[in-house]
């Protein structure tokens, strides 16, 4: 059986949007047909997520700022603390896509502090975007293209790769 993360709106005492995997078939249709009972993971309960997704995020925000720290002071055309955050958050969201497809029961609570709360606050399109636009004011063409270049396929090839890797490691 074949899963795909799709956005799914959970209503309980609140509504809200979450991503959930769910079977589909290799025809590329929907299907929740023939999915053993308890494979999918129980609804959240809204204080749950809104704890798991702040840890997260605190824990994702504060590894982005020492990386810019410790990794900025290198290279001052391109702030290589904001790539690294982004390129390691692209590899590990590609591993959790992959685990969180190969354990459709996993808790929600556990789904939402790993990628809406550390990946998201580990990643940072809007810093991504003001040091686009720094380059951009002061005219440094070349270096805007590569940093908008390494940014975006680099943390889409990091996401692919971590995917990979998780289900090489996981036979």
């Amino acid at each position: 059986m074949n899963w795909r993360a799709v956005p799914m709106r959970v209503c309980d005492s609140a509504c809200r949007l979450e991503f959930a995997t769910i079977p589909y078939s290799r025809n590329g249709h929907d299907s929740l047909q023939n999915v053993p009972e308890g494979t999918m993971s129980a609804p959240l309960a809204p204080l749950s997520g809104f704890v798991a997704v702040g840890f997260g995020a605190a824990v994702g925000a504060w590894l982005r700022w020492g990386l810019g720290l410790l990794l900025n002071p290198l290279f001052l055309l391109i702030p290589l603390g904001t790539l690294a955050a982004n390129l390691l958050g692209g590899l590990i969201m590609g591993a959790s896509l992959a685990w969180i497809h190969a354990v459709p029961e996993m808790s929600p609570a556990v789904r939402l502090l790993l990628t809406t709360g550390f990946l998201g606050g580990l990643t940072t399109f809007s810093t991504f975007s003001a040091e686009s636009l720094h380059l951009m004011q002061r005219g440094e063409w070349f270096w805007l293209v590569l940093h908008t270049f390494v940014h975006v396929l680099g943390a889409l090839f990091m996401a692919w790769a971590g995917y990979t890797a998780f289900n090489a490691w996981r036979g």
